[in-house]
């Protein structure tokens, strides 16, 4: 369960700096 989360959160964060970059 916590590498899940961890690695849902690490594919957030990703996300977040794909759309920061393209923004």
């Amino acid at each position: 369960m916590f590498a899940e989360r961890a690695f849902n959160r690490t594919r957030r964060d990703g996300l977040i700096r794909l759309i920061s970059c393209r923004l």
